[in-house]
C-alpha cells in the first residue's frame, strides 16, 4: 500500500460523512521517531464545546481537547490534529502524546479558559486560538519544538505562595519555539520565559502589552537589600538560553520589558519598548553574563533606565532611547560602554549613559570590539 494510502486509512479524516459515525481505528505503535513514521501514525478529530457522545468526526465532535487527546494516548498514537469549532472551553490539558496540532475549524476562534503544558518532546503547535485566564502558565512547553500562530494569551493569574506563576508561555528542556503574529496581554507576571541550555526562541509580528510582576517576586524586589537573580520581565531569556526577537513591541511593562540574563544570549532587531513603570524599571535589560545584540531598536518612558547592563554585555546599533532618567546604566560592564553608542541616539534623558568606567578612544581612534549574535531568523524546521 502506499504511504498516502496508509495514512489516509489509519486517520480518522475531518471530512467524514454525517451519514454514518466512523469508529476510531486502533492505530499500531509507532517502530520509529522519524517524521514519516509519525505521518502514518497520526489521528485527526474535531472539536466542539458541549458535543457529547461524539467519536471525533466532523458529523460527530469530541466535545473537548481532552477527550480528543486522551483517545489518541490510548490509540499509542505519534500526532493528533485537532480542529476547534468556535466557542468556549473550559478544561486544562496535559498530555505527552508526541506531536499535537490545535487549530480553529472553520475560521471562528475558539477560546481556552484554561492551560496547555506539552511535555516528553515532540512538536506543538497551535494556530488562531485564545487561551484566557490561566493559572500558573498558560502554555508550558518542555522540550521538542512549538510553533505559535496567531495565538492570543491574556489574563494569566498568580497563585498565592507560588513563584512561577502568572506565566503565559514557559520554554525550558532545550526546547525550540516559534512565535509568530501573537499577543500576549495582561499576564500577571512573564508575557514569555525562555529558559535553560538549548531552550531557543524566535519570536516576530508580535505584541506583548500589560504585564504584571508576581507579588512573591515583587517583595523579594523591595526587601533589603534586595533579592539577586530575580526572574523579572515580560519578555524572559535566562539560564543560557538564547532568543531572536524581530519586529515585536512590548508594552506598559511593571518591571524590564525584555530582560536578558544567566549567561543568556538575545539578538534584537526593529524592537520597540515602551513605559516600563515600576520602581527601578528598565526597558531592556542584560546582566550576569549574558549578551544582548540590538538593531533599531526604539526604548522610551523607562521608570529608571532605558538600558541596563550589570556584569554583561550590550551593543546598541542605530537605537532610539528618549524620555529615561538615565539612558543607559552600566555595572561591571564586560564590554566598552561606546558600544551603546553605535549611531545610538539618546534624546530627552537625564543622562546618556552612567558607568564606573568608561572606554577612551586610542589615539588611532580604532573602532571599539563589541558583541555580536549572528543567529538564523528563524529555525531550520520552519
Amino acid at each position: 500500500m502506499k504511504r498516502a494510502a496508509l495514512v489516509a486509512t489509519i486517520a480518522v479524516g475531518l471530512g467524514a460523512s454525517s451519514s454514518t459515525r466512523a469508529q476510531p481505528i486502533p492505530l499500531p505503535s509507532p517502530s520509529g521517531s522519524s517524521f514519516v513514521d509519525c505521518a502514518q501514525h497520526t489521528v485527526s478529530y474535531v472539536v466542539a464545546p458541549g458535543a457529547r457522545d461524539g467519536d471525533g468526526t466532523a458529523a460527530h465532535p469530541f466535545g473537548s481537547f481532552g477527550a480528543a487527546l486522551s483517545l489518541a494516548a490510548k490509540l499509542k498514537a505519534c500526532g493528533v490534529n485537532i480542529a476547534a469549532e468556535r466557542g468556549e472551553y473550559v478544561e486544562s490539558i496535559t498530555t505527552q502524546v508526541r506531536n499535537v496540532s490545535i487549530k480553529s475549524h472553520t475560521g471562528g476562534r475558539p477560546l481556552l479558559r484554561g492551560s496547555i503544558t506539552h511535555t516528553g518532546g515532540g512538536f506543538l503547535g497551535l494556530t488562531s486560538i485564545d487561551i484566557v485566564g490561566a493559572s500558573r502558565v498558560a502554555i508550558r512547553k518542555i522540550g521538542g519544538q512549538a510553533s505559535l500562530l496567531s495565538v492570543r494569551v491574556s489574563d494569566t493569574v498568580a497563585v498565592a505562595n507560588e513563584i512561577d506563576t502568572g506565566i503565559g508561555l514557559w520554554v525550558s528542556g532545550a526546547a525550540e519555539v516559534v512565535v509568530r503574529m501573537s499577543v500576549f496581554h495582561h499576564n500577571a507576571h512573564n508575557a514569555i520565559r525562555a529558559e535553560g541550555a538549548g531552550t531557543r526562541l524566535w519570536m516576530s509580528g508580535t505584541s506583548v502589552t500589560n504585564t504584571g510582576v508576581n507579588p512573591l517576586v515583587r517583595a523579594r524586589i523591595a526587601s533589603s537589600p534586595s533579592a539577586p537573580n530575580m526572574d523579572v520581565g515580560a519578555v524572559l531569556v535566562t539560564r543560557d538560553a538564547s532568543a531572536w526577537l524581530s519586529s515585536i513591541a512590548v508594552v506598559d511593562s511593571e518591571t524590564a520589558g525584555i530582560d536578558v540574563a544567566e549567561r543568556a544570549k538575545a539578538r534584537l532587531d526593529r524592537v520597540v519598548v515602551l513605559r516600563t513603570t515600576g520602581s527601578g524599571a528598565q526597558g531592556v535589560s542584560a546582566h550576569n553574563g549574558a549578551i544582548v545584540d540590538a538593531y533599531l531598536v526604539n526604548v522610551a518612558d523607562s521608570a529608571t533606565c532605558g538600558l541596563a547592563v550589570a556584569g554583561a554585555s550590550m551593543t546598541s546599533n542605530q537605537g532610539v532611547i528618549s524620555k529615561a532618567p538615565v539612558g543607559a546604566c552600566v555595572t561591571r560592564p564586560q564590554m566598552s560602554t561606546r558600544c551603546l553608542q553605535r549611531g545610538t541616539k539618546y534624546v530627552d534623558v537625564g543622562v546618556p549613559v552612567t558607568a564606573e568606567t568608561y572606554a577612551l578612544p586610542s589615539v588611532e581612534d580604532t573602532e571599539v570590539s563589541c558583541t555580536t549574535i549572528d543567529a538564523k531568523p528563524f529555525p531550520s524546521w520552519q
